[in-house]
């Protein structure tokens, strides 16, 4: 049996992570002016503060606060564009991983590329309300025998609909398979479980 990612849902997927990569860069053009807009009032702050420094007051901001407001829409654009190409290029890849995954299953033996949730190198503590989705793809080989927990489910997050979200737990690692469509899902979980 050979079970990979449906093309529909891949290519409906990669089209809701556009617009994703849409709106978020969309925001650039909100919030950077907002932040340089503030930034007057800061150095205002900041001299009332300092001792032996030329004090400005407010009346003396107001006249630079347009400049300031110009200049935060242009940064805001630059980093919009710089925003939406990191984002999509990421997108990209991912897709492109995702294309790349699928497994066969043999006799006992489970082979392919599956997903698989990358840990960062720095050790910092993740908060564990935010979800952490898998992200590039390995070459796995396990046996049947060896999946102690196989999980399926709907995933849809920020308007992205992940399709049938399958994940198998071999002992302490896991492995994810994204974008399946309901006969190929429902057979794996069938299989797997049908072997034990």
């Amino acid at each position: 049996m050979i079970i990979r990612p449906d093309t529909n849902r891949i290519d409906s997927m990669y089209e809701s992570l556009k617009k994703n990569a849409k709106k978020v860069s969309n925001m650039m053009l909100i919030i950077v002016p907002i932040i340089m807009i503030c930034f007057p009032f800061l150095i205002s702050i900041v001299t009332h503060l300092i001792e032996d420094s030329r004090k400005l007051d407010f009346d003396e901001i107001f006249p630079i606060i347009p400049v300031f407001l110009i200049l935060g829409l242009v940064i805001g654009f630059v980093a919009k564009m710089f925003f939406h190409n990191f984002i999509l290029k990421e997108n990209a890849t991912f897709v492109s991983q995702v294309k790349n995954s699928g497994i066969k299953i043999e006799n006992d033996l489970i082979s392919g590329r599956m997903l698989k949730v990358v840990a960062p190198n720095t050790a910092v503590n993740i908060n564990k309300v935010q979800e952490v989705l898998p992200r590039k793809a390995f070459d796995v080989a396990f046996k049947i025998s060896n999946v102690s927990n196989i999980e399926i489910t709907d995933k849809i997050l920020a308007e992205v609909n992940y399709g049938k979200f399958c994940t198998l737990t071999t002992g302490s690692e896991k492995y994810y398979l994204v974008c399946l469509n309901d006969a190929d899902a429902t057979s794996l979980r069938t299989t797997i479980l049908n072997y034990k």
